[in-house]
């Protein structure tokens, strides 16, 4: 721990964490499955870059903080690939 980490600790200036960042929250109850489906599933992008065994792995013992990390990353990889378009595009007939 930093020496800034501690004073501010010691002084009770601790930085709550903001529930939108609340991962063990939200993968424990409110979205797991969406969350499952976009790392775990055999769409995922990020399966290219990552050994399948590692993912299986992963989801029996559900690594918060790895997982975050995979979130983004896949999250990223599909904006890329879209173009970084948040919708997609309608195609006018």
């Amino acid at each position: 721990q930093s020496l800034r980490r501690r004073i501010s600790r010691r002084l009770g200036f601790q930085k709550e964490p903001s529930k939108l960042e609340d991962w063990q929250v939200w993968y424990g109850t409110h979205h797991r499955s969406f969350l499952d489906r976009l790392v775990f599933s055999q769409e995922s992008r990020i399966r290219e870059y990552i050994q399948e065994k590692f993912l299986d792995e992963l989801k029996m013992r559900t690594d918060i903080v790895m997982l975050t990390k995979l979130v983004r990353v896949e999250m990223t990889l599909r904006l890329i690939e879209s173009g970084w378009r948040l919708t997609p595009e309608i195609q006018e007939s």
